[in-house]
């Protein structure tokens, strides 16, 4: 499934890398786009 996934505000070190560490892992996921925005 080639989906796009969007990750608002996850810099925080308690989110932000666990979050991308199970995206990573998902084979449902595989071959998605993850985009990280800060709305500074």
């Amino acid at each position: 499934m080639d989906s796009k996934i969007v990750l608002i505000g996850a810099g925080s070190p308690a989110f932000g890398p666990p979050t991308l560490i199970d995206l990573n892992r998902s084979e449902i996921l595989a071959g998605s786009t993850i985009t990280l925005l800060d709305i500074d």
